[in-house]
């Protein structure tokens, strides 16, 4: 099965040894700004995520879905018991 999937991989014309694709909201969809775990960040429904300054400049609205940037909730200090 690993091996189907590799050829397909292949005929679609990615790598099968490439290394994972970036988490979504990884970083900055306008500037191309890392933006980690912490890091202060808008997004819409869609999760397109924006810097804070890129989010200003685009007045708080996606420019892919026109819905509103909202900011992002931190994630907590530990896991949940």
């Amino acid at each position: 099965m690993k091996v189907f999937f590799s050829i397909l991989l292949l005929a679609l014309g990615g790598c099968a040894a490439a290394e994972p694709a970036p988490l979504p909201g990884s970083s900055c969809l306008r500037c191309e700004t890392p933006l980690g775990a912490d890091d202060r960040a808008y997004a819409c429904s869609y999760e397109c995520t924006f810097c804070p300054m890129c989010s200003e400049d685009l007045n708080h609205v996606c420019p892919n879905c026109q819905g509103s940037l909202e900011a992002k909730p931190d994630r907590g200090k530990g896991p949940l018991r």
